[in-house]
């Protein structure tokens, strides 16, 4: 086998060697018509480079097969091979499978075929393929293959591999960054057509900021700054995140929104939520279909509090939001010394979760004592 291939090699240096001598091309007609229709993202079937069968000691009848197209130049094409077996260092990056299932038929030297198995897709090295190589076109990649092949060979590049990366269109997904409006956008979350970014810049403005790398560039993500973005289509991707970069940024995310949470915790101990008072507290209503009494406490923004004063008197605890106060007619003040039980009672259990009966009986009690030293001193 060895001994052919250094055969077949010898009688293609030579034809090369003639062809140069003789200022004619070493493609013919057919092939240089068959290289002018093809363009990325086609599937060409074609004789592997001389340096490969050597190298790889390919037998013969293995020495043509199918290559993905990443790229034209001027004579020549950047593809990736396909082999039937699985390579050896496949992992979920490197490789991308054409499906016997959806890609039924292809075309070979000798017409449409029918596939019959799996096509391996080697995405961890590109070949060049001079025009004279190229034997037929096989098929093309449905457009979500596309963006598939697209998006591996963009992590791949994104750790350090030596790839040609594929000019499609990418959907946007989590780990993206995205070029919107002239600024870099992070993509933390994706539902639907809905976009949850995060800013990135070109300088660290913070020491909070994370450093993000794309494409060889330091570039800083502001964790701490979210934005939604509705409608969401035709953004470009400009880079793509691998899935332990993805998963660090999703970490640190969540440790400071933690910290945040137990920051405002503190912030609400300390700076109690405001209240206010639109009617005397304990100015009693009344529903208008029923007699239940309900004894008003305060408001926080808009919305009123109160209890039930039935609950009460049986030992339930409880105060209820009031929100229709136009369905209740308004009754008498409660008495002064059942005001200041309710409060007490409130107060002592711990149901008072507003804080802010606890607060004005405090208030009470300064002002009393205030009273006290004022009038013997």
């Amino acid at each position: 086998m060895q001994l052919q291939n250094t055969f077949y090699v010898i009688k293609s240096r030579l034809k090369k060697w003639i062809a140069v001598k003789s200022h004619q091309p070493l493609y013919t007609d057919e092939q240089m018509l068959l290289f002018e229709k093809l363009r990325p993202g086609d599937i060409v079937y074609a004789r592997m480079p001389l340096a490969d069968i050597m190298t790889h000691s390919i037998p013969q009848g293995h020495q043509n097969r199918p290559y993905l197209i990443v790229e034209k130049n001027a004579y020549s094409l950047i593809a990736y091979p396909s082999s039937h077996k699985v390579p050896e260092n496949m992992n979920s990056i490197n490789c991308f499978v054409m499906k016997k299932e959806i890609y039924h038929h292809y075309h070979r030297e000798n017409g449409m075929q029918l596939n019959v198995k799996d096509s391996y897709f080697d995405l961890s090295a590109y070949h060049e393929l001079p025009i004279e190589n190229l034997i037929a076109y096989s098929t093309r990649l449905m457009m979500h293959d596309l963006q598939e092949v697209g998006r591996k060979l963009m992590i791949a590049k994104n750790n350090g591999t030596d790839v040609k990366l594929l000019d499609v269109e990418l959907s946007i997904q989590e780990g993206d960054v995205c070029s919107i409006q002239g600024a870099l956008w992070y993509v933390y979350r994706s539902y639907h057509r809905t976009l949850y970014v995060l800013p990135v810049y070109k300088q660290q403005l913070s020491k909070e900021m994370m450093r993000l790398d794309i494409k060889d560039e330091a570039c800083y993500l502001n964790l701490s700054s979210c934005k939604q973005l509705n409608n969401v289509q035709g953004f470009p991707v400009i880079w793509t995140c691998n899935r332990s970069m993805i998963a660090l940024i999703d970490n640190k995310k969540k440790a400071l929104r933690h910290q945040l949470a137990q920051t405002r915790s503190r912030y609400k101990k300390t700076n109690p939520v405001r209240y206010k008072m639109l009617y005397p507290m304990g100015q009693q209503f009344y529903f208008q279909f029923n007699n239940t009494v309900i004894i008003y406490l305060y408001n926080i923004r808009d919305r009123a509090y109160g209890i039930y004063l039935d609950e009460f008197q049986e030992g339930i605890l409880k105060i209820h939001g009031l929100d229709d106060f136009e369905y209740m007619r308004k009754g008498e003040m409660t008495d002064m010394m059942q005001l200041n039980k309710i409060k007490k009672a409130f107060v002592r259990s711990h149901k008072d979760t507003h804080q802010v009966l606890g607060r004005i009986l405090n208030k009470e009690n300064q002002l009393k004592e205030s009273s006290f030293i004022s009038e013997y001193h």
